[in-house]
């Protein structure tokens, strides 16, 4: 089995996130929000967005060796 971000993460296991787009500095994250997921407000936790934001970053670094 495959593991598509480079190390098991189970934060974002948890989050959900899918690895869609993967190389030249770039990556593409895909992520729906699911009930557990929301703040007070009804809308994202800042730090599912935050983390969706760092791992995005994170891939894209790592997609140029």
């Amino acid at each position: 089995m495959s593991i598509p971000f480079g190390v098991r993460i189970p934060f974002v296991d948890h989050l959900g996130f899918t690895l869609e787009r993967f190389e030249d500095g770039r990556s593409e994250l895909h992520y729906e929000a699911r009930p557990e997921h929301l703040n007070s407000f009804a809308v994202t936790h800042g730090g599912a967005t935050m983390t969706l934001m760092d791992v995005a970053m994170a891939t894209a670094a790592r997609s140029v060796q």
